[in-house]
């Protein structure tokens, strides 16, 4: 298991913030990769990105155990079933009724993006509230499962990546970058 303590949260909570103008439709894969390399990034070597290789994983550690991420504005805002869980996560989507949900990571790493909060929580954590039906499989961690590592870290600023991405399309659509040669 990696160690927490080792993570540089205000840089990864930067991340988060500095990319809060792509939550948009068109941009929130772009978003997500970015905050995941930034996860591996400032891991201190511990996290290994594999979510463009693996199905059902984010990260790989050293001793090859596989962690999920997710990350939500608000995730342990209490809302659900008394207060006493998460927010309702998406596991899996399926373009067919699944048949069986198969185990793809040890650990998941659960991030509120708006409070800028940090915990982590084990596979049988998930399994616990599943709801499978025809598009999907969602979870709610129950919030005495989930073990809290950080809480209302105040981000780095890491600048603003949307206005930066919005320059660099009108120069792309000008022909202004760099040519393939």
């Amino acid at each position: 298991m990696i160690d927490f303590n080792q993570f540089d949260f205000p840089a990864i909570f930067g991340i988060s913030k500095g990319t809060e103008g792509l939550k948009r439709n068109q941009t929130k894969f772009m978003r997500a990769e970015i905050f995941e390399e930034g996860m591996e990034e400032y891991s201190n070597g511990q996290l290994h990105y594999v979510g463009d290789s693996k199905n059902g994983a984010d990260f790989v550690d050293d001793d090859g155990i596989f962690y999920e991420s997710k990350g939500m504005d608000g995730m342990f805002s209490k809302r659900k079933r008394n207060n006493t869980e998460t927010k309702t996560i998406i596991l899996k989507n399926f373009r067919k009724q699944p048949t069986k949900i198969e185990q793809t990571f040890t650990y998941m790493l659960l991030w509120d993006t708006k409070s800028y909060s940090f915990g982590w929580c084990d596979w049988d954590a998930c399994n616990k509230n599943l709801d499978v039906n025809a598009a999907t499989v969602t979870t709610c961690i129950d919030l005495s499962d989930v073990n809290m590592i950080a809480e209302n870290v105040e981000p780095d600023d890491m600048g603003d990546l949307s206005t930066e991405y919005e320059k660099l399309t009108k120069n792309f659509l000008k022909g202004k970058l760099s040519k393939v040669h």
